[in-house]
C-alpha cells in the first residue's frame, strides 16, 4: 500500500499524508477514512498536506472517485493541501477543488512542503514543525 500517515505537529494540527505508486482506489479510500478519522476525533481545526509521489491515478473516472472523498471532508477541517509537481495530478486537484462545494474554500495545491507550511502559515495561527 502506497500511503503513510502521521500527525505532523504535536499540537495535532497538521495531518501530513504521503502517497506513492502503485495504489488502487480501494487503498486510497481506506488511508482516507484514516485521515477522516484523525482529523474529526480532534475538537480544533486540524490542516491536511497531501504529499503526491505517484505518477498519476488508478484507472476509472479520477474526478468521480476523489469527489467521493470530498463528500466525507471533516467539518473541522482546515487547509486541504495537495503538495505535487506533477502537472496532470496538479490540474486534477486543482478542478476537483473549484467544483466541490466543500473544497473550494479549503483545496490548494502547491508544488513543495515548504509552500504548504507558508500557505497553512499565511493563512492561519498554525506554525509549521520544526524538522
Amino acid at each position: 500500500m502506497g500511503f503513510n500517515i502521521t500527525w505532523d505537529n504535536q499540537e495535532k494540527t497538521i495531518v501530513k499524508a504521503e502517497i506513492s505508486a502503485p495504489f488502487t482506489w480501494e487503498e486510497l479510500f481506506a488511508a482516507w477514512d484514516t485521515v477522516v478519522s484523525m482529523v474529526s476525533g480532534e475538537p480544533h481545526p486540524v490542516h491536511m498536506i497531501v504529499i503526491s509521489h505517484a505518477p498519476g491515478f488508478p484507472p476509472g473516472n479520477v474526478l468521480s472517485q476523489l469527489n467521493r472523498l470530498s463528500m466525507t471532508l471533516p467539518n473541522n477541517t482546515g487547509l486541504a493541501i495537495m503538495v505535487t509537481t506533477n502537472r496532470f495530478i496538479a490540474v486534477i486537484n486543482s478542478t476537483l477543488f473549484k467544483l466541490s462545494p466543500k473544497m473550494s474554500k479549503r483545496g490548494r495545491v502547491v508544488a513543495s512542503l515548504d509552500d504548504a507550511y507558508a500557505l497553512i502559515a499565511a493563512e492561519t495561527s498554525v506554525k509549521a514543525p520544526i524538522p
